[in-house]
């Protein structure tokens, strides 16, 4: 199946062939067919593509130009339609991943090893909080999502890929007096009024709520678990949350090409 209407296709044939005769042999036709069908192209045009003579059939200015652009279309529908048929059959493809940048921090490397083996896969990262990668995919903005206690959503699938939680932490694992935290955090609000009598900072970013708490041993702050099971640096005072599932999240409808089917399995291991 093509787009390109019949009189296009008898077009370039004749062109190809320069003489009606050889393009209905071509093409299994009859002549009077062809020519009929030439005319109405130059009706729809209102110009003249063929100069016509006893032994003569040349393009005029008009005909050389729109053989130019006919013979781009239809190289560029040939182009399209392989490589639209090559994601079935192919490792490629184009996709975009949202993410926390926590998350992305841990997941990322290995998900970028598994890509760069194929040379077909141009994956994006776009780093942002769980709730609004899970709102880019929603929005077919995004084909996967990996964020912590995503809604479940009817139009999602939601697969669990590992457990964390929120600890609180400090250099010694003793409470102290300072509290540093980020305000993004989910629920950060709900654990600050269980430590009311704390002198509290807030700092929007984990490695930087990190690094200071490990240089002051009189502070203390709320991290997710993996930030610091891969420092190791600080110590758990207790845990501030029961263990939360971080998930990948797609849609259902997305079309399962090879390459979608090749990331969603490297998200996974």
């Amino acid at each position: 199946m093509s787009p390109i209407k019949k009189e296009l296709s008898d077009f370039i044939t004749v062109a190809e062939c320069g003489n009606f005769s050889k393009a209905a042999d071509l093409l299994g036709v009859k002549q009077s067919g062809i020519s009929k069908s030439i005319m109405r192209l130059e009706d729809e045009l209102n110009t003249k593509l063929f100069m016509r003579g006893p032994r003569l059939l040349k393009l005029t200015d008009a005909g050389v130009v729109f053989y130019e652009q006919a013979i781009k279309l239809r190289n560029d529908w040939n182009l399209a339609t392989q490589k639209a048929r090559a994601l079935d059959t192919e490792v490629n493809g184009k996709f975009v991943l949202g993410a926390h940048p926590v998350i992305a921090k841990y997941i990322l490397p290995k998900v970028f090893q598994q890509a760069l083996k194929e040379p077909g896969i141009d994956l994006d990262i776009n780093l942002v909080s769980s709730k609004e990668a899970v709102e880019l995919v929603r929005e077919m903005k995004a084909d996967f999502a990996i964020a912590v206690k995503p809604f479940p959503y009817p139009d999602l699938i939601i697969k669990p890929l590992w457990k964390e939680y929120i600890g609180l932490y400090s250099k010694d694992g003793s409470e102290q007096d300072a509290l540093m935290y980020n305000p993004a955090m989910i629920n950060s609000h709900e654990y600050l009024t269980q430590l009311g009598h704390c002198k509290t900072t807030a700092i929007n970013d984990y490695q930087v709520l990190y690094s200071t708490v490990k240089r002051n041993p009189k502070s203390m702050c709320f991290l997710p678990n993996p930030i610091v099971d891969n420092e190791g640096r600080l110590k758990l005072i207790k845990k501030m949350t029961k263990s939360i599932d971080v998930c990948l999240v797609y849609r259902h409808d997305r079309l399962k090409t090879k390459g979608f089917k090749y990331l969603l399995k490297s998200i996974k291991l």
